[in-house]
């Protein structure tokens, strides 16, 4: 390989690595299914994980629906 190929492969290489891909773009990425909504990590015991990941699959929900529902019947509970 000669000096002019091996400067013109690491202009080519230059170039790659200036793309504009993976940057945060207005618009991009998963839509959020809840406005104004906070992620929470919970840890539960594997016996109740596996309860609530049984109903949501026999109601056809997502385990986060149930979570939020379970969470909604517990606080309306506590006012009263």
């Amino acid at each position: 390989m000669n000096s002019n190929s091996v400067l013109q492969s690491s202009q080519m290489a230059a170039k790659r690595k200036k793309s504009s891909r993976g940057g945060f773009r207005e618009g991009a990425g998963r839509k959020r299914v809840l406005k104004g909504a906070t992620t929470l990590s919970v840890i539960l015991e594997a016996s109740d994980y596996k309860a609530v990941e049984k109903l949501a699959e026999k109601r056809g929900v997502s385990f986060a629906s149930v979570v939020r529902e379970a969470v909604k019947a517990y606080m309306a509970r506590q006012k009263k």
